[in-house]
């Protein structure tokens, strides 16, 4: 079963073209029944933007949410139709209008192997940027049950009604979660042979009003655990925007653990590299294009023009030493990030120290973590 084809490009159509911002009532502020996040509230959240665009707001086209220093994940018919070149990430935003952000260049993305572009089945795709970011990161949720009438909360610069115009700022929305039956049944009334599949998401109310709406594409819908606000959906598609009977569709996080995993690496090692521009100046400047490896393996990178590398390494078993080579004296700012832990290091280092701090022949985190700490006198 599969949705008619013009219902696809439709919201194809409306979710991944950038769009213009219009005058507004100012009283207007709202997603689709929702309202205006804070500022920095939500810091993991990202907007996708096309490369070179004079504004974020001409430019802007989806959302993404951040899952680690360097990955985000998105809907994968935001990116489907882009080149990695194509676009650029923006973080530490909130008015698309006026705020400058941060960007970030986009070394590849993953699009889901079983993704099908006129269904909108396994609706998910990673993207990984050129440079790690200092931003905090969500945990996605690994449990496939969320009660029905849980809350979540969807985010976006999408449209405020199904033909109303785009948000200014960032808003959000809150929405109960409806079991798979529930929504099946929902679009049973349809002409189009919809199919809810397990690997979906189901939130809205019933009576309509509350929804994500077009441009809102690859945002997140999150909800509360255990004191934590964690991901558990990726914004796909609707009919229509907050109608009353039927429920905005969401990529449920849970089913795709394992292609997340198999595409983010385990450790990302991550910094700059800087050096004095004289023996008497304290003044740093980056060094562009130094040459950085793990000693005895293959993992190896480069630092961009301003100093900046990230270098990705499964874990298990390998020899740590990082240097760049040439350079002598160095700044080195490493990050050793994982999904769940960062530890972040600012010193001057002179040498490169190899580690296996217990002496088994063997290098796991623990090593990691305990050389770089001896490293820094910690």
């Amino acid at each position: 079963m599969r949705i008619p084809l013009y219902i696809i490009f439709l919201i194809i159509f409306f979710c991944a073209i950038p769009y213009q911002l219009d005058a507004q009532d100012s009283s207007q502020t709202r997603i689709v029944g929702g309202s205006d996040v804070k500022r920095a509230f939500w810091p993991w959240m990202a907007a996708l933007v096309k490369r070179n665009s004079p504004t974020l707001a001409g430019g802007f086209f989806c959302g993404g949410v951040l899952i680690h220093r360097q990955w985000l994940l998105t809907s994968a018919h935001c990116v489907h139709t882009y080149q990695a070149n194509e676009y650029q990430v923006a973080l530490n935003i909130h008015d698309l209008q006026t705020d400058q952000g941060d960007l970030y260049l986009v070394r590849k993305h993953v699009i889901h192997p079983a993704f099908n572009h006129l269904n909108l089945e396994n609706d998910l795709a990673l993207i990984q940027l050129k440079n790690s970011t200092p931003y905090p990161v969500i945990e996605s949720t690994l449990n496939p049950l969320i009660d029905d009438g849980t809350p979540g909360i969807v985010i976006g610069w999408g449209q405020l009604s199904e033909y109303g115009n785009f948000a200014k700022t960032l808003q959000q929305v809150t929405v109960p979660i409806v079991s798979n039956e529930r929504c099946q049944q929902a679009f049973l009334k349809d002409p189009n042979d919809v199919h809810i599949s397990p690997n979906v998401l189901c939130a809205g109310e019933p009576e309509g009003g509350k929804d994500a709406c077009y441009g809102d594409s690859g945002g997140p819908l999150i909800i509360h655990y255990l004191n934590r606000w964690i991901l558990a959906g990726i914004v796909s598609w609707g009919h229509g925007c907050a109608r009353p009977d039927y429920f905005g569709v969401y990529t449920r996080i849970s089913s795709y653990i394992e292609f997340i995993d198999r595409n983010v690496p385990s450790i990302t090692l991550s910094g700059q590299i800087t050096a004095q521009s004289n023996e008497n100046s304290g003044r740093k400047i980056p060094v562009p294009h130094a040459y950085i490896r793990l000693v005895d393996t293959e993992y190896m990178a480069c630092t961009d023009n301003s100093g900046f590398y990230s270098l990705d390494v499964p874990s298990g078993i390998f020899s740590i030493s990082i240097k760049a080579e040439n350079y002598l004296p160095i700044i080195r700012e490493i990050n050793l990030t994982q999904r769940k832990k960062i530890v972040f290091f600012d010193e001057t280092l002179s040498q490169s120290i190899e580690g296996d701090v217990n002496c088994d022949g063997k290098v796991n985190l623990e090593d990691i973590v305990q050389t770089l700490k001896k490293i820094v006198n910690e």
